[in-house]
């Protein structure tokens, strides 16, 4: 794609700041839980000092579980962009140089195969971004402009890149997360807009065409009500069709004979407007969700897990 991204040096020392609390836990031993635990019903299991970063490959390995097609481009991408976007938030640990080479990936093109399904839902989208993680440590196949499908390690290489070799804590940074749903959520949410634009214009083009009232359009009408999408999408209809400012001659020269119009044309503003106050909802929840992370690193030492 046309888009590039760059960590700003101010983030770049952010993460080194968050990593090196990483780095501290490790040496001293202290207990802290996907770092030098295992995970899920093993928490309560250290891990060897000497097996932290086997245990960052395998927690990636075993959560490579999804099925179903394949996940487009535009959306692998969406989501390696958006996943790049929290860990550059430096409240993870991870290293710096797996978030540079994240980048390096994204620049490229260089997009991991990942199924469709597989994900838990808000309780974290591991098995896809488990998907996406292969990718990073050059496993499993991926795509890119110059080379096609091949194996991760092969279209890494063919774009002067290696796979990124992990350190402790980096696995459970990579796949902790709800960046699938946010990927392919944006995309419904972007059509679901569409769509109901569009709607609201076809409705307005109907209203004219069958010598329709806009009496049902009045503002005082819908203020009583007082739902915002009512009255947003009320508004734009009123804009729409015949008014003062855009007379319509079909409105202006035919001959009213009915008292209203069908439900389906007078009720619009009711029934598209609560469409509209769900998209908004949904519209906010993801825009609440690009800023989070799972797993919090204050940037004063203490973590919290």
């Amino acid at each position: 794609g046309e888009v590039k991204l760059m960590l700003t040096l101010e983030t770049i020392n952010k993460l080194k700041a968050t990593r090196a609390t990483v780095e501290e836990i490790v040496d001293k031993g202290i207990v802290r839980y996907g770092i030098n635990t295992g995970f899920g019903l093993l928490s309560k299991v250290l891990i060897e000092k000497e097996k932290l970063v086997e245990l960052q490959y395998n927690v990636i390995r075993s959560h490579c579980a999804g099925i179903g097609e394949t996940l487009s481009q535009e959306a692998t991408r969406r989501m390696l962009a958006l996943r790049i976007n929290v860990l550059a938030k430096a409240y993870s640990g991870c290293s710096p140089e797996m978030v540079e080479h994240m980048v390096a990936m994204f620049n490229c093109s260089c997009l991991p195969l990942i199924p469709a399904q597989g994900t838990v839902g808000a309780s974290g989208d591991l098995a896809p971004l488990a998907h996406l993680a292969q990718g990073v440590i050059g496993e499993g196949q991926m795509w890119s402009p110059k080379t096609g499908w091949g194996s991760a390690v092969e279209v890494l290489a063919a774009n002067n890149l290696a796979p990124y070799e992990l350190k402790a804590k980096d696995g459970i940074s990579l796949i902790n997360g709800t960046q699938f749903i946010c990927a392919v959520g944006s995309e419904a949410l972007d059509r679901a807009k569409n769509c109901l634009r569009t709607s609201v214009v076809i409705t307005c083009i109907i209203l004219d065409i069958l010598e329709g009232h806009v009496d049902a359009l009045d503002k005082r009408v819908h203020k009583i009500r007082a739902h915002s999408g009512q009255n947003r999408v009320a508004a734009t209809m009123r804009a729409l069709c015949h008014n003062a400012k855009y007379p319509s001659e079909i409105y202006e020269e035919c001959e009213k004979h009915d008292v209203q119009d069908p439900y389906t044309i007078r009720c619009m503003p009711q029934v598209a407007g609560i469409t509209l106050d769900t998209i908004n909802f949904v519209e906010g929840i993801f825009h609440t969700d690009f800023k989070l992370l799972w797993v919090l690193f204050h940037r004063d030492q203490e973590t919290i897990g």
